[in-house]
């Protein structure tokens, strides 16, 4: 996790993003592998703001670009379920950090 935090400020610093979402996976998605490759971490961090209100508005199959340029995030929300899926993993509150 430090090292996703230490990647989301210099992204701030080197493009002066206003804002910053950061999808960090739980503690134990770590626990066997260990830390993630760079390029693993940059897929979990857009440069923008996003609510778990404005994921939730989006339309099924849109893609979110991330900081790691030939690789996006999809909507996998169904129009009828409460909850915000990308790529087909849940999206809850905890894991996701917003810097505006």
């Amino acid at each position: 996790m430090a090292l996703t935090l230490d990647l989301a400020s210099q992204t701030l610093l080197l493009s002066q993003s206003p804002s910053l979402t950061i999808f960090a996976p739980t503690d134990a998605a770590f626990s066997h592998s260990g830390q993630p490759p760079l390029n693993l971490l940059q897929v979990h961090i857009i440069p923008l703001y996003f609510s778990l209100r404005s994921l939730k508005s989006l339309p099924f199959g849109d893609k979110i670009s991330t900081l790691l340029s030939d690789r996006s995030l999809s909507i996998t929300t169904l129009a009828y379920d409460p909850r915000v899926s990308l790529n087909n993993v849940p999206i809850t509150v905890s894991p996701i950090f917003d810097f505006c």
